[in-house]
Formats: C-alpha cells, structure tokens, sequence
C-alpha cells in the first residue's frame, strides 16, 4: 500500500480554516510547501482607497518587526499586495522544514501575529 503525503502547505490551511473563524484572516493561499495567510484592504470610498497602501507598508513594517522578536524571520515574511480594488498584507511562511506538530505551533504563533494587526477587529472592543 503507498503512502500518500499531504502537502504541508495544505496541513496549515486546514488547521487554520478548523481553529480560526473567517475575519481572523481573509487571505489563505497555499502551495507545496509555501503558505500565505492575511487580511484584504478595500474601501468604495476612493479618497480611503488611497490610503490603503499605506496602512498595507504600515503593517508590513510592523509585521516584519514582530517576526524578528519572535525568532520567525528565517522562515516567513510580510507581503502586501496591489488590485484595482484592494490591497493585500499578508505573510508568506516557508513550512518546508516542520512536521505536522511543528505546523500547528507555527500557525498558531503567525496567527497571533496576524491578530496584533487584525484590521477588521474595532480597537478598543478587544477584552477577549
């Protein structure tokens, strides 16, 4: 009987889809071995619109910062993305090297990351 292995990229966004509700993250894309999980920017007012990279860098800058203290920068980085009607921030995480366990603890801790910066939470409501 052959085994048939699970890409890890996939093992990531089934833990993620199963533990965290839509609104922790929009953005979950995989392939192989590569994951990218984050939030989509859009306002229809053109005037906010414009400011939507910015607050996309913002993050970003934040993000990677937030990777370093963690010890997470050799195996993920921040993106941002540009649409005609969004913006993308996002990190992108390399899972190449970790086990099923290891994925877990490694999703668990980016989506922590991710909630420091959660765009669709109102700030001031987060007593959880």
């Amino acid at each position: 009987m052959e085994n048939i292995s699970i890409p890890k990229g996939r093992i990531f966004r089934l833990y993620i889809e199963d533990r965290y509700p839509f609104g922790e993250f929009a953005l979950l894309r995989v392939r192989g071995d590569i994951a990218e999980v984050g939030f989509v920017l859009a306002d229809e007012d053109p005037a906010k619109y414009a400011l939507l990279p910015k607050q996309a860098l913002s993050m970003a800058t934040y993000l990677r910062k937030r990777l370093e203290e963690e010890g997470l920068h050799c195996i993920a980085l921040p993106s941002v993305g540009k649409d005609l009607d969004f913006v993308t921030v996002s990190l992108v995480v390399d899972l190449s090297e970790f086990d099923e366990e290891g994925i877990k603890e490694i999703a668990d801790r980016i989506m922590r990351l991710l909630g420091e910066i959660n765009p669709y939470r109102e700030r001031g409501s987060e007593d959880e």
